[in-house]
């Protein structure tokens, strides 16, 4: 067998072997921190009842935890479960505050 010919076997095998490694990939998802507002005004954060004055005290508190473990702000999601009869403007206020905190990207269900 040539030079050339087991340099190019060589060259095979190398570009083959590296394609077969597995190769771990971190995956990243994003955190949704549930907010539940029922039809007395008070919202549910963490299986709680809170009142809300506490609003952004305790959405803040859960969206540093969040970042100590390694998201970003981008990477939290508020999930407001709405009652039907809750009023516009308590949500409104609710999403103020939230911009307040750097927190973007919010999404919206019916309770």
């Amino acid at each position: 067998m040539s030079k050339l010919s087991v340099l190019f076997i060589l060259i095979v095998l190398m570009t083959f072997s590296g394609c077969s490694q597995n190769k771990k990939e971190v995956v990243k998802t994003n955190a949704i921190i549930i907010v539940e507002l029922n039809e007395n005004s008070e919202f549910i954060f963490n299986d709680r009842v809170a009142n809300l004055d506490d609003f952004s005290q305790l959405v803040e508190k859960r969206v540093n935890e969040l970042m100590i473990d390694g998201l970003s702000r981008d990477e939290i999601v508020i999930s407001f479960k709405v009652a039907d009869n809750v009023k516009m403007g308590l949500v409104a206020d609710l999403q103020e505050e939230l911009r307040q905190l750097d927190v973007r990207k919010i999404s919206y269900a019916r309770n």
